[in-house]
C-alpha cells in the first residue's frame, strides 16, 4: 500500500499512525517535492520504506498528485495531504471501501461545494489535488491508455470500475472567496474541450440569432420604415457570433488534434529510496 502525499511536514508521523490502525497492511511513504518546495524531512526508522519525488521545477499540485500516483509501486495508492490534522482519518475512511470490494474511493468531505453537487461529476474535494485511493488495477488500465490522459482524476472517474465515497469531518479552514475563484477556474479549465464546445455553440446561436432579426427587419422593410440601426446590430450579431464560433471551432480542432495535450504535465528530477 502506498502513501502519497506532497508534505513532508508532518509524513512520517502520518505513515506510523496509519501502519499502527492498519497492521495487517505494508505501508510505503512517497512523497513528492515540487521544485523549490523541500521541506525537511526526518531520516525513516529501520523498515520503513519512504520514497522521495522531487519535480524539475514548480509545476503545482495537480503534478504533484500525478507525479505520485506514477511513482507509487503499491498494490493501491491513497493520496492524502500529510499537513491536514485529520489525514489518518482520512486514510482509514478510504480503506474500509477498499477491503470492501472497491477499485476506487474518493474521500469528500461533508462541507461539500456546489460543484460537488452537480451531476455526473465524481463526488471529490473541490482542490485539484483530491484525497482519494486507486487501486493498482485501475492505475494500470489508466496508463496503458493509447494516450497519455492529461486529466487523469477524470480518467480514473471514468474508468467503469467499482468506486465508492467516503465522508469525513472536514477540518480544513473554510477557503477564501479568491480560494474558491481560482479552484473553480482551474476546474472550468479542466473540462477537456468543454469550453471550445461552449464558444462554439454560444457564437452559433448568437450569429442565428442575428440572421433572424436582420431576416426580419428586412422583411418588415417591406411593409414599414424600419430604422437603418437594426441591420448595422443585426449585421454585428451575425459577425460577431460567427468570429466566435470560428474561436470555438479552433480551439475544438487543436484539442482534438492533441498538439497541447502532447506536452509534459510535469518533470521529474529525481526519485530516491531512503
Amino acid at each position: 500500500m502506498s502513501l502519497v502525499t506532497a508534505s513532508a511536514e508532518g509524513a512520517l508521523p502520518l505513515l506510523r499512525s496509519v501502519a499502527a490502525a492498519h497492521p495487517d497492511l505494508r505501508f510505503e511513504l512517497v512523497v513528492v517535492q515540487d521544485g523549490g518546495e523541500h521541506g525537511d524531512l526526518p531520516a525513516p526508522a529501520a523498515g520503513e520504506t519512504v520514497r522521495v519525488a522531487t519535480l524539475a521545477r514548480r509545476f503545482g499540485s495537480y503534478a504533484v498528485l500525478c507525479a505520485g500516483l506514477a511513482t507509487a509501486r503499491g498494490d493501491a495508492v491513497v493520496v492524502a495531504d500529510a499537513a491536514r490534522p485529520d489525514a489518518a482519518a482520512v486514510v482509514a475512511a478510504v480503506l474500509a471501501p477498499w477491503r470492501d470490494g472497491h477499485d476506487v474511493v474518493w474521500a469528500a468531505s461533508a462541507r461539500r461545494g456546489v460543484r460537488d453537487r452537480l451531476p455526473g461529476v465524481p463526488v471529490t474535494p473541490a482542490e485539484r489535488r483530491p484525497s482519494l485511493l486507486v487501486d493498482r488495477s485501475v492505475l494500470d488500465a489508466v496508463q496503458a491508455l493509447p494516450r497519455r490522459p492529461r486529466d487523469i482524476v477524470a480518467a480514473i472517474a471514468r474508468t467503469g470500475t467499482r468506486q465508492a465515497t467516503a465522508t469525513v469531518a472536514a477540518q480544513e479552514p473554510v477557503p477564501t472567496l479568491r480560494h474558491r475563484a481560482v479552484r473553480t477556474l482551474g476546474w472550468l479549465a479542466g473540462l477537456y474541450a468543454a469550453p471550445f464546445l461552449l464558444l462554439l455553440c454560444a457564437g452559433l446561436l448568437i450569429a442565428g440569432f442575428g440572421a433572424v432579426v436582420g431576416l426580419a427587419a428586412a422583411v418588415l422593410g417591406l411593409v414599414v420604415k424600419v430604422k437603418a440601426w437594426t441591420l448595422v446590430v443585426a449585421s454585428v450579431l451575425v459577425v460577431g457570433g460567427l468570429n466566435l464560433s470560428a474561436l470555438g471551432g479552433f480551439g475544438e480542432y487543436l484539442w482534438r488534434t492533441g498538439g497541447a495535450r502532447e506536452r509534459p504535465g510535469y518533470v521529474l528530477a529525481g526519485v530516491r529510496d531512503l
